[in-house]
């Protein structure tokens, strides 16, 4: 009885990466029934609530509950999936997504058309469907409905959304309602062949990934110089940077130039200098040798973005064949350039603290987990520990992110590691003394300059205050919050595959960094930062799969995000108009760009009346 239904359970295995979605829907209806939380104060609460569920999957990883892990798997796997039909609206387009699927499931089955009937292909071809819905609903400005109307100039409500369709692909002419309603006609019938043709592309290129290993020696060697040419342009592209559009300048980018030159006049972080972002990241940023500030931030924000990307298509690629690397060079490139800036596609560079600048450290200290994890742990300290403390004292958020990543090495280090006891406690405490240094050689600094001890609250009572919610909304629970629960999800079914010790504890630190930088999530409940940050989901996606091994199966399953992603992202028809303003947009010393100014800036001034004092 018991083999009869281990096999059974095995038939359910492609929808096993569902199970954590089935356990935040069954806590989020627990919850909501007993109607005790706000709705800001729930969804803190299960967000909580995952990291002590996938602690005690992970404490569970290491005993005999491995044997009935299918079981609880394969239950709430099944709750989502039941969850997602209940809720589901059917519609044209799922046609397509339906055919899509079945052609991915002969991919995964190499076109062996013997066995594609039997039930556990029909679970994978319903898994193929589900993270197509899921992954189209991250891009929210689509509405394929709305836009391909007969009678779309005759509805007043869908015009204004067509005619930005043409202006996007044909943005360098002036147009009239005459020549929309002429281009109308062409772009009905091209649109949709565009969007087909290139899913086919794609689709293919994952068939000669899966199954040719058709690598080429020269772009093994040379594998750098054409995405450094694309990440260059793209990373230090001046592209509508100054633009009154979200608040522009005055929004994102003066609250770093506001507090650089409030330093630059002989202010004190910390004490009479507030900060929006954190201490070290504005220090950096002050530190760089240019006397506009404008230029300061620039450079060392395009800096960062380039050497990130490249770290980003390095892990995705991994030494692949060609298709894969087309598909990682694409992947890189669309994640972390053009849709993190949302449905505009404008410079991601306009919004400085949603990108790397934010996150750099805890990429670069999970990364360097995963690159030295067979060094000993003396030369792994080395590294490790600098960057942690640079990254706790980045920023409250960074210092949160940071110290959430290390907190399973630490443990393995203390508890588990083969060293003698002393070192153990010895390296384990090197990071909260080297943190207690570090803090009382700036408060000494500070009491030998100023006089007294700096102002600590100021440190983290910014990041504090968005505990509410920074202009947030509930989350929709039919949107993009899936997708980096999903990948959650996948990441802790590790927890359970690995044998090795060390690893588990890297995988737990992982998955720990990608869950402390969803808490921005939380804070804001727009389902534009869902896309702003996916590149981050990825990423740690593929890291985690860079610990393990890189196995094309288990990769393959993660195509149909990656397959909507560059569809949508290639057909969308302001990635022309994002190509070409990257292109002509190349001023590296910012002499070019215009600097414009929201329309009631200059009475608030007024009103004001700052005389030299800066304006935050």
């Amino acid at each position: 009885m018991k083999e009869i239904i281990n096999s059974y359970l095995k038939i359910l295995k492609p929808i096993e990466l569902f199970y954590f979605l089935g356990i935040v829907i069954t806590l989020y209806f627990l919850i909501n029934f007993l109607n005790f939380f706000s709705q800001q104060f729930l969804e803190w609460t299960i967000y909580i609530s995952i990291y002590f569920i996938a602690v005690i999957f992970f404490v569970l990883s290491f005993t005999n509950y491995k044997k009935f892990h299918y079981r609880f798997t394969y239950f709430f796997a099944i709750v989502f999936v039941l969850f997602f039909f209940v809720n589901f609206t059917f519609s044209i387009i799922d046609i397509t997504l339906l055919i899509i699927s079945f052609f991915l499931l002969l991919i995964f089955k190499n076109f062996n058309s013997n066995n594609i009937y039997k039930v556990e292909n029909l679970i994978q071809f319903i898994f193929f469907f589900i993270f197509f819905k899921l992954a189209i609903s991250l891009f929210y400005w689509i509405e394929l409905k709305s836009i391909f109307w007969k009678d779309i100039f005759e509805n007043i409500n869908t015009y204004p959304l067509y005619k930005n369709y043409i202006d996007n692909f044909f943005f360098f002419f002036n147009l009239t309602k005459v020549n929309y309603e002429i281009l109308t006609k062409y772009i009905q019938i091209l649109y949709p062949f565009l969007v087909t043709t290139s899913f086919a592309l794609i689709l293919l290129l994952f068939y000669f990934y899966k199954n040719k290993e058709n690598k080429i020696e020269f772009i093994n060697k040379y594998w750098w110089i054409l995405p450094a040419g694309i990440f260059f342009l793209e990373s230090f592209s001046t592209n509508n940077f100054f633009s009154k559009s979200g608040g522009g300048a005055m929004a994102h980018w003066q609250a770093f130039i506001g507090t650089i030159e409030l330093m630059r006049g002989g202010g004190f972080l910390l004490w009479d200098t507030p900060s929006q972002y954190g201490f070290l990241s504005l220090i950096s940023i002050y530190l760089m040798p240019f006397n506009d500030p404008w230029m300061n931030l620039y450079i060392l924000n395009s800096s960062i973005k380039f050497f990130i990307s490249l770290l980003f298509f390095k892990l995705f690629w991994n030494r692949g064949n060609l298709s894969w690397y087309i598909i990682s060079l694409l992947l890189t490139w669309f994640l972390f350039f053009i849709v993190s800036n949302g449905h505009s596609f404008g410079n991601s560079s306009s919004t400085p603290s949603s990108g790397p600048l934010r996150y750099i450290w805890v990429i670069v200290i999970c990364s360097t987990l995963v690159s030295i994890k067979n060094y000993p742990i003396k030369n792994q300290l080395i590294f490790i520990l600098p960057i942690w403390i640079i990254g706790f004292l980045w920023s409250f958020e960074s210092a949160f992110y940071v110290s959430s990543a290390i907190s399973p090495y630490l443990i393995y280090v203390l508890f588990f590691s083969n060293l003698s006891q002393q070192k153990r406690i010895l390296y384990f405490l090197s990071f909260p003394v080297t943190l207690v240094i570090m803090t009382t050689i700036i408060c000494l600094y500070y009491i030998i300059i100023l006089g007294h001890l700096p102002d600590v609250i100021s440190f983290i009572e910014y990041s504090v205050s968005w505990y509410g919610g920074f202009s947030s909304s509930s989350i929709n629970y039919f949107g993009p919050v899936w997708i980096p629960i999903i990948i959650l999800s996948w990441i802790s079914i590790e927890f359970f595959y690995c044998n090795k010790v060390k690893d588990k504890f890297i995988i737990l630190s992982i998955w720990c960094g990608l869950w402390s930088i969803c808490s921005y999530t939380v804070t804001q409940t727009f389902d534009i930062v869902f896309i702003k940050q996916l590149y981050l989901y990825i990423f740690f996606f593929f890291l985690t799969h860079k610990l393990i091994g890189f196995n094309k199966d288990k990769i393959f399953q993660f195509s149909p995000l990656i397959l909507i992603l560059i569809t949508v992202t290639f057909t969308y028809p302001a990635f022309i108009r994002h190509i070409v303003e990257t292109i002509n947009n190349q001023s590296y010393n910012l002499k070019k760009t215009e600097h414009k100014v929201i329309d009631d800036y200059n009475e608030i001034l007024t009103l004001v009346n700052p005389n030299d004092t800066s304006v935050i």
